[in-house]
C-alpha cells in the first residue's frame, strides 16, 4: 500500500519515537526535517476549507436562527395574502426566488416592482406579464436588514422537502381526512383562484374562513343564504337592513351594529367566484395531524453540516500530527548538535519557568490591576443597566408594532408630548386594534389572550364579559432614573423636538425591548454640550432675543443645550 520511501521514513520515525534518536546522520536539513512544516502548511489549507464551508451560503439555513424567525414574521405579515411558498397566488410561489434572481434585484423589486417594470428591467417586465399585469404591493417600508431575513426565510423553506402524498409505512390506509381533502372543492377552477383573490383583497381585513372577526365566518354562506341575497348583501348590506330584512337585521344585530362596506365596484360574476371560494374552502376539511404531531410522509430537513464537521475532525487529527512532529524535530535537533560536538543549551522545567521570580511578579501585577480596573468599573456602573431587557408578561414586540405595522410612538405612549412621563398604555387601548386581531405572526393566539384576560373580553361573543374584575398588567420597568433626577419628555419631544430614538435607540428593531444607552450622568451631559437647539420656528425659545440676534448677524453659528444653562446642576437636580 505504501511506497518504498514512505516505508523508510515511517519506519525512521517509528524508531526515533521509540528510542529519542536521530535516524540519519547528516549535518544538512533533509526532507523528513520538512514534515511538520508539510503538515502545517496542510493543515492551513483544510482550516480554510472548513471555515469557507461553515460560513457558505450554500449551507444549510438554521431554522432556529435569528434570521430565519425575523423573516418568518415579516413574510407572515407583508407577503403571505398574494403569495404562497409552493404555488401561484396572486403571484407568483416564492420557493427559489434567490436561486432565480440577484440578492440585489430582489431588494429593488420588493421596494418598487413597477420602477423597475417602467424602466424596462427583462425580468421584471416578465413576471409582471406572467402574473396578469398584478400591480405588486411597494415595501419602501422594509429595510436591506428585514428584506435579507425574508430571504433567508424563503430560502430556508425552499430547502424543507414537500410532504409525500405516499401511503404510511406498512400499507396502511391514509386517514379519512387526507383521502377527503378537497372532495367537492375543484380548486384548480379559474373561479376558485379568481375567487381567491378578490376574497384576500376585499374580505380578509374584517372575515375570517372559519371563525369571528369582526363580522361572522365565511365558511358556509352559501348554504345559509341564497345567491341572490348574497348579492345584494355584499353591493350594500345597509340597503337590506333598512328595509327590515330579517337575515340582514338579525346579522346587524349580532355583530354590535357594525357597518359592512359596501362593496358596489364589485360585478356579479366576480361576487360568484367569491362565492366559489368559500363553498370550496368551506367544503375541504381542515389538515389533521397525526399522534405525535408529524404529518405522515414528511420530514424536517437536516440542517447538520456534515461536509463542515468532516474538515473539521481533519483539521484535529492535523494539529496533533504537527505537535507530535514538532516534537520530533526538536529531539532531533539535540541529536544532531550532540554529534557535532555543539552545545545543547539545558532547557528549564515548565514548573522552574512558571513559578520564576519574574513571572510571579508579572502575574502579581496583572492580578492588581485587572481587580483595580474591575473594581473601578464595577463602582462606574452601579446602578446602571445598558442592555436590560427584562421578559415580560406579555411578549410584546415593538419590532412588529412600531417597525412592520408603523404604529406611532405616540398612539401608545401619548404622554411623552404631554407632560413629564410617557407612560405606560392601559390594556383597552390595545383592545382598539385586538378586537379584530386575534391571532399574532408569531405566538398565535397565546398572547393576545393575555390581554383578553386582563379586560375581561370574549373574543368569541365579541363583548366585554359582565361584571368581570380587570386584571392589571404587571410589565417590568425597563428605564428607571434615580429618584433626585428630574427629567421631562415633554421638554425633549416637544421644546427639543428630539425623536424616541435618540435616547431609546433602535425601538422599531427589537423584538424584546432594552435599554439602549446608559442613562447616566456623562451621558446626559455629553448630549446637552452638542445637541443644536431648534431655534428657528420654535416659539419656546422666542425669549433668546440676544442669541435670535448673534445668530442673524453670524456672530455665533448654533445654540447648544449648554449654551442656555442645560448642564446647571440645578436643571435636573433640585
Amino acid at each position: 500500500m505504501f511506497s518504498s520511501s514512505s516505508r523508510t521514513l515511517l519506519s525512521s520515525y517509528l524508531k526515533l519515537i521509540a528510542v529519542g534518536k536521530r535516524p540519519c546522520q547528516s549535518p544538512a536539513h533533509c526532507e523528513y526535517c520538512l514534515l511538520p512544516e508539510f503538515f502545517f502548511a496542510f493543515l492551513c489549507i483544510v482550516v480554510t476549507f472548513w471555515v469557507g464551508i461553515t460560513t457558505s451560503t450554500f449551507a444549510a439555513v438554521d431554522k432556529n436562527g435569528d434570521a430565519y424567525k425575523k423573516g418568518e414574521a415579516l413574510y407572515k405579515a407583508n407577503c403571505a395574502s398574494c403569495h404562497k411558498m409552493n404555488e401561484k397566488l396572486v403571484g407568483p410561489p416564492s420557493a427559489g426566488m434567490h436561486t432565480r434572481y440577484s440578492k440585489e434585484w430582489l431588494h429593488k423589486w420588493i421596494r418598487n416592482s413597477q420602477d423597475m417594470v417602467k424602466a424596462g428591467d427583462p425580468q421584471a417586465v416578465a413576471v409582471f406579464k406572467e402574473n396578469n399585469g398584478a400591480i405588486m404591493t411597494p415595501f419602501a417600508n422594509l429595510t436591506d436588514a428585514e428584506i435579507d431575513n425574508i430571504i433567508t426565510y424563503v430560502e430556508g423553506e425552499s430547502e424543507a422537502p414537500a410532504a409525500a402524498a405516499a401511503a404510511p409505512a406498512g400499507g396502511a390506509a391514509p386517514n379519512a381526512a387526507t383521502a377527503a381533502t378537497g372532495a367537492g372543492a375543484d380548486k384548480s377552477t379559474d373561479e376558485y383562484k379568481k375567487g381567491e383573490a378578490l376574497y384576500k383583497a376585499n374580505c380578509t381585513s374584517c372575515h375570517k374562513m372559519h371563525e369571528k372577526l369582526v363580522g361572522p365566518a365565511s365558511a358556509g354562506m352559501h348554504t345559509r343564504y341564497s345567491k341572490e341575497w348574497l348579492h345584494k348583501w355584499i353591493h350594500n348590506s345597509q340597503d337590506l337592513i333598512k328595509a327590515g330584512d330579517p337575515q340582514a337585521v338579525a346579522i346587524f344585530k349580532e355583530f354590535n351594529s357594525a357597518v359592512m362596506t359596501p362593496f358596489t365596484n364589485l360585478s356579479d360574476a366576480e361576487i360568484d367566484n367569491i362565492i366559489a371560494y368559500v363553498k370550496a374552502e368551506s367544503e375541504a376539511p381542515s389538515a389533521t395531524a397525526p399522534a405525535g404531531g408529524v404529518t405522515a410522509g414528511s420530514a424536517a430537513p437536516s440542517s447538520i453540516n456534515y461536509l463542515a464537521i468532516i474538515f473539521g475532525v481533519l483539521a484535529v487529527i492535523l494539529l496533533v500530527f504537527l505537535l507530535v512532529l514538532s516534537r520530533i524535530t526538536g529531539r532531533l535537533s539535540d541529536s544532531l548538535r550532540e554529534k557535532m560536538g555543539k552545545f545543547i543549551p539545558i532547557k528549564t522545567s515548565s514548573e522552574k519557568m512558571w513559578f520564576s521570580k519574574k513571572i510571579m511578579a508579572t502575574l502579581a501585577l496583572l492580578a492588581v490591576v485587572l481587580f483595580g480596573y474591575h473594581m473601578t468599573q464595577g463602582a462606574i456602573n452601579l446602578g446602571r443597566q445598558t442592555n436590560y431587557a427584562p421578559d415580560q408578561p406579555i411578549k410584546f414586540s415593538h419590532k412588529l408594532h412600531a417597525g412592520t405595522q408603523k404604529i406611532p410612538c405616540q398612539y401608545c405612549h401619548s404622554g411623552a408630548a404631554k407632560g413629564k412621563s410617557s407612560v405606560i398604555p392601559a390594556p383597552n387601548l390595545c383592545m382598539n386594534c385586538h378586537k379584530a386581531i386575534k391571532k399574532g405572526p408569531t405566538y398565535g393566539e397565546t398572547e393576545i389572550a393575555k390581554i383578553y384576560n386582563a379586560v375581561g373580553w370574549d373574543p368569541e361573543k365579541m363583548a366585554y364579559k359582565e361584571n368581570y374584575q380587570q386584571k392589571p398588567i404587571e410589565w417590568v420597568r425597563v428605564h428607571n432614573l434615580p429618584d433626585y433626577v428630574y427629567f421631562n419628555h415633554s421638554q425633549h419631544v416637544v421644546a427639543g423636538g428630539l425623536q424616541c430614538q435618540t435616547c431609546h435607540g433602535p425601538v422599531e428593531e427589537m423584538d424584546v425591548l432594552k435599554q439602549h444607552s446608559t442613562l447616566n450622568m456623562g451621558w446626559c451631559v455629553n448630549c446637552h454640550r452638542q445637541t443644536e437647539v431648534q431655534f428657528t420656528n420654535n416659539n419656546y425659545y422666542s425669549t433668546y432675543e440676544k442669541m435670535h440676534e448673534d445668530l442673524k448677524s453670524g456672530k455665533i453659528k448654533k445654540v447648544t443645550v449648554d449654551d442656555i444653562g442645560g448642564t446647571e446642576c440645578m436643571k435636573c437636580h433640585y
